[in-house]
Formats: structure tokens, sequence, C-alpha cells
């Protein structure tokens, strides 16, 4: 069969995705040299826990399945840098994957409540998404340490406090559309950062301050929000894309027409009475 000695002695990838598997044999723990296992898109309601001895496991993609849990077996896999969990019915994120060497952990859609402070000492991920679960807040202890993080999602969340951004230098992307945000984040510089997104918060003020250190901005959306104007004199040399409709504007700024990149603006559904010249 597929899952045979024979198999497991040599194969470094296992690709099993939408396969309508039920189940997977306890066999799958002999695969000591699997570094890829792909299962996701399964019927999958858990994990057998010999996975947790393929120990020369690097990347883990479990999601859309029906998982509810994730078992702590799978601490033992020291060498693992990619884990995909999304598109399941977790509830709770073990502590433990914080311990691991982990750049890249995809959580998103699930019924998690709360991402576990100790997350703060995932140093090395790059790539952290979140979104779609039911976590409202996200405490600076939490982000602590997500220094090398380029692309942060956690859209559609439902947050309404989220601790300080400023240390994350390297961010190049983040996505906080959806929530219940009443102020902008803090993110300090970010010299980085090319796509913003907070559609869908409960932000009143747009102040300049926030945009100073912003120099790589491409595109920006604060879509249906209250934001009530925008500040003259935004300096954002590559912005291409700013989207501000469905607020409470009642004018633009007058230097908008010299934004150098600009190439979409949308306005509609404000108060707009009149337009720059």
């Amino acid at each position: 069969t597929l899952l045979s000695d024979t198999v497991a002695k040599t194969c470094t990838e296992l690709c099993l995705n939408t396969c309508e598997l039920e189940e997977l044999p306890p066999l799958i723990g002999m695969y000591y040299l699997l570094k890829v296992l792909d299962v996701s898109g399964n019927k999958l309601e858990e994990l057998p826990p010999d996975i947790g001895t393929c120990y020369s496991l690097k990347t883990l993609n479990v999601s859309q399945n029906r998982l509810k849990m994730i078992p702590d077996e799978l601490s033992q896999l020291i060498h693992l840098e990619k884990f995909f969990a999304y598109s399941n019915q977790i509830v709770q994120v073990p502590e433990w994957l914080a311990s691991m060497a982990l750049t890249e952990l995809n959580m998103f859609n699930n019924k998690i409540l709360k991402i576990p402070p100790v997350f703060g000492e995932l140093r090395l991920v790059t790539d952290m998404n979140f979104g779609a679960n039911v976590i409202m807040q996200v405490p600076q202890e939490t982000i602590e340490h997500w220094r090398s993080v380029r692309v942060l999602n956690l859209y559609d969340c439902r947050i309404i406090k989220l601790g300080s951004l400023s240390h994350m230098m390297d961010l190049e992307e983040l996505r906080l559309f959806n929530n219940n945000l009443e102020e902008l984040p803090d993110l300090g510089t970010k010299p980085k950062l090319r796509i913003l997104e907070l559609n869908k918060n409960h932000i009143t003020n747009l102040p300049l301050s926030f945009f100073t250190g912003l120099k790589a901005l491409e595109r920006v959306t604060f879509n249906n929000n209250n934001i009530e104007s925008i500040p003259v004199g935004i300096n954002c040399p590559k912005l291409e894309s700013f989207l501000i409709a469905q607020n409470a504007l009642h004018e633009l700024p007058p230097d908008l027409p010299l934004w150098p990149s600009l190439k979409i603006l949308f306005v509609n559904g404000n108060q707009l009475q009149r337009l720059p010249e």
C-alpha cells in the first residue's frame, strides 16, 4: 500500500490533500525522513499522535478538515518551520507551539478565542495569520518579539484592543479589517509596509502623524469607518491606491491632486459637497 514500511523508509514528501480521508493510519509515524506532509482538504476529525514521530517534518498542512484540537504529541516535531491549520474548528492553540522554530503559522478561520501570551516568544515568524477567529484582544506581551513578521493578518476577529506594532520593522502587509478598533494601530515607522487594510472598523480620527513613517505604502484601505477628514500634507510617494469610501468626509484635502503615484481613489458614500481643484 501507499503507507507501507518500504515507502516510509525513503519518502520525504507526502501529499494526500483532497482525498476524502476520514482518518490517517498510525503507520504515518514511521515516515522518519518525511519533511513535508499535506493532508489538507479532507474529513479528518483528529490527527493520530503518531505524527509526532515524523521527526524530520518541516512543513505540516492540516488545513480544511474538521479538527477541534492539535494533539500535544506534535510538540516533538522540533524541526517544524511551517504549520498550516486554517479552516478547521480549533478552539484553543497549544502553548507548546511557541517553543517551535516556526517561520509561518496559519490558523485562519477557526474558533480561537485567544492567542496565548507565550506566543510573544515566536521570534522567527515571518507570516502570521489568525484572521477570522474570535480574538477580541491582542495584548502587547502576545506580540512582543514578533520582530521578523512581514505579513500579519488579524482581520475579521472582533478585536477591540491591539498592542503596539511599532517594533515590527520588517512588516510589509498588515490586514486588520472587520474588527472593532476605534483607534488606529500604533505603527511607528514602517519603512517596508506596502499594504494596509483597516476597513470595517470604528475609526474616526486620521492624523497626519500616522503617515509620517510609511514611505513605502502603496495600498491603503479605510472603507466603512467613521473618518471625518483626511489630513493635508500626506507624503507617501509610492501610494497608488487610497480607498476611504463609506466614511464621514465632508471634503478632500486640497493637495490630494498632487499625490505623485495615486491611481485609484474611492471616496463614494461620503458627504462631499465639492472636489479639490
